[in-house]
C-alpha cells in the first residue's frame, strides 16, 4: 500500500446516483430532476495499521462468494448489484449499459444469500469500527433540492453563456462547476480536514469520469499550504495503481454510501442496518457531518469550504480553455485569483457556510452582487 507515509487513509465511494442536473436546450439552461432524490458519499478511514488485516477479511469472505458461485476471479462487495429481493431486477451488467463487458455474478443469487453475505460485509466493517481501527463517515445530498437551488442570478449567468459560445463550450464548464458529486465531494474533505487537525491525511477515490483533473497532488498542496489552506492529498484509486473492481477499501466505502442513502429514502431495514453495523443515523441537516461546532472548528470549516470552491473553479477553468470556443470563453469569466478574491467575501469565522454562489462572470449581469451565501443555523 502506497500510504505509509500518512497517518491514515480515508477512502471515498458514492452511492451511484451523482449527475450535473443541469442540459443545454433551445439556447437555455434546462433542470433535469433525477429519478433518485437522495445521493451520499460513504468515507471510511482506516488507521495504517488496519489495512493489512481488514483487506484479509474482506477478500476472505470474497473467496466465500467466489466459490459457492464458481467464478473464475473475486467477485467486487458492490450493494448495487447485490441487493434486492427479486434477483431479476438486479443490473445485468456490472459495467457497461450498451454492451455488457462484465456480467454482474450475483444476477441469480437468491435473497437470502446475497442478503447473508451483505451481513457478512457489515460485520467485518463493525468489527474493525468497535476496534476504533475504522472510522465511519457519510454525507448525503438532495439531488432535488440542489436542482431548485440556483438563484435567478446564477440561472441568468448560464443562459448568457450559453448564448454567447454555446452549448458545445459553456455545459463542460457549468456541469462542473454545478455538479453535486464535487459539492458533497468538498464538504468531505472540509469535515476531513476539522476533523484531523492538520494531520497527514491521503484520500482515495473511485475512478469516476466526475473526479478527473480534480486529483491534489504533493505539488498543489505545497502551493495551496503557501496561501494558508491545509489540503488534504486526493488520489484515483486506478491512478494509484490499483484495479477500482478489486480494491477491498473502495468496496468499503461502497456498502456505506449505499446504506447511508437507503436511509434517506426511507427503508426501514437499511435504517437498522446502518445504524446496527456502521453506527450511521440520518442528521438533521444532510451536508454536515458532526462535528464539535465552535469559533475554532468553524473556520477550518469555512477556510476548506473555500478552498475546495476554489479548486474547482479552477478545474472547471482549465476544462473551459479546452473546449472549441475558448478564448471567446475565457475572455467572458473571471481568472481564478479573481474567483478566490470574490468567495473570500462570504467568509466568516462565526457561521458554517451553507450555500455560495459566486459570479463568473467579469461583468455581473445587470450589477448585480456577484456573491451570495448562507449560513448553517444552530442545529
Amino acid at each position: 500500500m502506497p500510504f505509509r507515509s500518512f497517518s491514515g487513509v480515508y477512502v471515498v465511494d458514492d452511492s451511484g446516483e451523482f449527475f450535473s442536473p443541469l442540459e443545454g436546450y433551445n439556447g437555455q439552461v434546462r433542470i433535469r430532476l433525477p429519478t433518485s432524490r437522495w445521493a451520499a458519499l460513504g468515507a471510511v478511514r482506516f488507521s495504517q495499521s488496519s489495512i493489512h488485516e481488514f483487506v484479509h477479511d474482506w477478500t476472505r469472505l470474497q473467496a466465500e462468494i467466489q466459490h459457492e458461485l464458481r467464478l473464475p476471479y473475486l467477485p467486487a462487495i458492490h450493494m448495487r448489484l447485490m441487493w434486492g429481493k427479486d434477483p431479476a431486477r438486479r443490473p445485468l451488467c456490472y459495467k457497461g449499459k450498451k454492451k455488457c463487458k462484465t456480467r454482474n455474478p450475483y444476477r441469480d443469487s437468491s435473497a437470502e444469500r446475497t442478503f447473508e453475505w451483505t451481513i457478512k460485509a457489515l460485520k467485518i466493517l463493525n468489527k474493525y469500527r468497535k476496534s476504533s481501527a475504522l472510522l465511519i463517515r457519510a454525507l448525503a445530498i438532495d439531488v432535488h433540492e440542489f436542482a431548485n437551488s440556483f438563484e435567478d442570478s446564477t440561472i441568468d449567468e448560464m443562459n448568457f453563456l450559453l448564448k454567447a459560445v454555446g452549448k458545445k463550450t459553456a455545459m463542460p464548464l457549468l456541469r462542473v462547476l454545478h455538479n453535486p458529486y464535487l459539492v458533497l465531494l468538498s464538504d468531505v474533505l472540509a469535515d476531513i480536514q476539522v476533523y484531523e487537525n492538520h494531520k497527514k491525511i491521503a484520500v482515495v477515490v473511485d475512478n469516476t469520469s466526475d473526479i478527473i483533473g480534480f486529483e491534489i497532488d504533493e505539488k498543489l498542496i505545497e502551493e495551496q499550504t503557501k496561501k494558508g489552506a491545509n489540503l488534504t492529498f486526493i488520489g484515483r484509486v486506478e491512478a494509484l495503481g490499483f484495479d477500482a473492481n478489486q480494491f477491498p477499501l473502495l468496496q468499503a466505502s461502497d456498502v456505506v454510501a449505499f446504506f447511508y442513502r437507503r436511509m434517506f429514502e426511507g427503508d426501514s431495514l437499511s435504517r437498522n442496518l446502518a445504524n446496527s453495523y456502521l453506527g450511521l443515523r440520518p442528521p438533521k441537516v444532510t451536508r454536515r457531518l458532526s462535528l464539535p461546532w465552535n469559533r475554532k472548528s468553524i473556520k477550518k470549516y469555512n477556510t476548506q469550504i473555500i478552498a475546495q470552491l476554489v479548486l474547482r473553479y479552477q478545474h472547471a477553468y482549465r476544462i473551459a480553455g479546452k473546449q472549441n470556443r475558448a478564448k471567446k470563453l475565457l475572455s467572458l469569466i473571471i481568472p481564478p485569483d479573481k474567483f478566490a478574491e470574490r468567495v473570500k467575501e462570504a467568509f466568516s469565522e462565526k457561521k458554517p457556510l451553507a450555500t455560495l454562489q459566486v459570479s463568473i462572470l467579469k461583468e455581473p449581469l445587470n450589477g448585480r452582487d456577484p456573491v451570495a451565501y448562507s449560513y448553517h443555523g444552530k442545529r
